[in-house]
């Protein structure tokens, strides 16, 4: 039962995602989650897409050991290959090298970091 979990959660993370998003809010949250028998803290990258209509979106989850802006020039590099092209405004906190990670991935300025 668990391959078949994992690879459905695969598939939802390496689905197409829309052409545009109006608003994409990006936040890490640190979350206790049992890794090796060991209950340890992590961080949960969560990005969620409003959509045209103004639906919102779980575009994706990633776990990693601390927040970074490396980890999230990662996520939005995939957000890109998954279909992501314009974003009108992205709200996200004050972490150091992340509006940086924006418009690298973005460079024709379509993302407007937003603090």
């Amino acid at each position: 039962m668990t391959d078949v979990v994992v690879d459905e959660i695969e598939i939802w993370r390496n689905r197409p995602v829309d052409e545009v998003y109006p608003i994409v809010y990006v936040d890490g949250l640190r979350i206790k989650v049992r890794d090796r028998g060991a209950v340890t803290i992590k961080t949960a990258y969560l990005v969620i897409g409003v959509d045209v209509e103004g639906r919102k979106h779980a575009l994706g989850c990633w776990i990693a050991e601390a927040e970074g802006a490396k980890l999230w020039l990662s996520v939005l590099t995939q957000l890109r290959n998954r279909g992501l092209r314009d974003i009108l405004i992205c709200c996200c906190d004050g972490l150091s090298g992340l509006p940086e990670a924006i418009t690298s991935v973005f460079v024709d300025g379509s993302c407007d970091a937003a603090g």
